[in-house]
């Protein structure tokens, strides 16, 4: 049997190694400009040109924590609300501010996604009175960055392959080292991850309209579990509106974990709360 030798970034997993070492090198490299290009991306319509060095960049930002050490009354939320959903990089220029969620290797589930983000969202908020960016002219959004696109509303959504190519083109086509290297580890690594995605879930996304339109296709092709953040006891607290409004279902011919339900039990909640069951 043919032993294949590997270097370690050939088979790096880690999402710190991607969003808190690569990423933030192709950002800061060559004077900022892939940061540059980013923000011309995500803030369509705001004039860039201006020769503004005014540039912030933290990785693994716990607003509460970091700023409890020298703020009396940020210590106070911190020992409160202790430590929150923490992004993988805050990013800024001038008064523009990117908060940036990163995965690569992992997938999770879009409310997941959006309860991230919502829970960054609350916690800078929560510590922006005493900071700069009180000044409501600092606009903050948030990005997340996966390798499979997310569909979130309460985020800028991006995939890796999209980040490089076409927004981080002029960057990666330098011929410098650095910047070919970096290329050259994460399209490997892109590549690795979509050929594993092959081989996991697959799943069909449905509105609930769609879904409760194309019920008799579903149980004909066996796709009878429903992906469901918190499972049968999130279920049993959900209202109508929130089943009826929910962005998308995952539908598959499996039960994947806890967080995969019926498509009987849905159906049941869903007549219970329309007053067809008792």
């Amino acid at each position: 049997m043919t032993v294949t030798l590997y270097t370690f970034d050939r088979v790096a997993r880690a999402e710190r190694y991607f969003a808190n070492t690569l990423l933030p090198h192709l950002l800061m490299a060559h004077e900022f400009s892939g940061l540059k290009l980013l923000f011309q991306h995500v803030f369509p319509g705001v004039d860039f040109t201006q020769a503004i060095d005014d540039f912030e960049i933290v990785t693994e930002l716990d607003p509460l924590r970091d700023g409890s050490v020298g703020n009396m009354a940020v210590r106070t939320l911190y020992r409160d609300r202790g430590r929150v959903a923490v992004p993988d990089l805050f990013v800024r220029w001038d008064h523009y501010c990117l908060v940036v969620e990163a995965k690569f290797f992992t997938d999770p589930a879009d409310d997941d996604l959006t309860e991230q983000v919502r829970l960054q969202r609350e916690a800078i908020t929560a510590i922006r009175d005493h900071t700069l960016y009180q000044d409501q002219s600092y606009q903050i959004e948030h990005l997340i960055l996966c390798i499979r696109k997310s569909c979130i509303s309460n985020a800028y959504n991006l995939t890796w392959e999209e980040l490089c190519d076409p927004i981080l083109a002029p960057v990666l086509a330098s011929s410098d080292c650095d910047m070919q290297y970096c290329r050259r580890v994460i399209e490997d690594a892109i590549t690795r991850a979509n050929r594993e995605a092959l081989g996991k879930i697959s799943f069909t996304k449905l509105s609930f309209a769609e879904l409760m339109r194309n019920l008799s296709t579903l149980i004909e092709q066996q796709k009878v579990y429903i992906g469901f953040t918190g499972g049968e006891d999130r279920l049993a607290q959900a209202s109508l509106d929130e089943l009826e409004h929910r962005s998308h279902y995952k539908v598959s011919d499996k039960r994947w974990s806890d967080n995969w339900i019926s498509l009987d039990q849905f159906l049941h909640r869903v007549f219970t709360l329309k007053g067809y069951c008792e």
